[in-house]
């Protein structure tokens, strides 16, 4: 039986979402983007501020077209986002490299092969994702990054911004 506490109800701590992250679905850098993401959001301390978004190939999934589902789902969870949370002033576009959705589907999109260890194809889709989303809510901020592998290791990452590449951060290191 659950102790009652003289008739004080305690408060439940609401925290606003002032950002929303977009990320794949890949199991290889979950760990790793949500050791770095206080990083990307402009505030100290507030890394727990965010809303998070995964599709396969994260911005690939909204634009490809084998899928028009994903793409529609993404909108309809964004506007759920921002209904929900209406301080979010910020997007994070975060792709990451040798990804299996954009060997699947990237070459349908833009005409040419994808190569996974190169940030041209991200920068390129998640390009054309930023302008969709600045059209369609043009007062909110649209970063992109892409987490890479440092060294060729699968499984030590770091990430990059797009718009400004000296800006990178590393991810926490795995113990093996």
């Amino acid at each position: 039986m659950a102790k009652k506490s003289g008739g004080k109800k305690k408060k439940s701590v609401e925290v606003d979402a002032t950002h929303l992250v977009l990320s794949c679905i890949d199991h290889r850098c979950t760990d790793d983007l949500a050791s770095v993401v206080h990083h990307l959001i402009d505030e100290p301390q507030q890394w727990n501020r965010y809303d998070h978004i995964a599709l396969p190939g994260a911005s690939l999934g909204i634009v490809q077209h084998m899928f028009p589902a994903w793409g529609e789902a993404f909108w309809q969870q964004f506007g759920a986002a921002l209904t929900l949370h209406p301080k979010i002033t910020t997007v994070l576009l975060v792709d990451h490299l040798h990804c299996g959705a954009y060997k699947l589907f990237y070459t349908a999109v833009d005409d040419r092969e994808y190569d996974g260890s190169s940030r041209d194809a991200h920068d390129r889709i998640t390009g054309r994702l930023k302008r969709k989303l600045e059209k369609r809510y043009p007062s909110l901020k649209v970063e992109r990054w892409v987490l890479e592998p440092r060294d060729e290791d699968a499984l030590d990452w770091r990430v990059t911004n797009l718009d400004d590449p000296d800006e990178s951060y590393d991810c926490h290191e795995h113990d093996e």
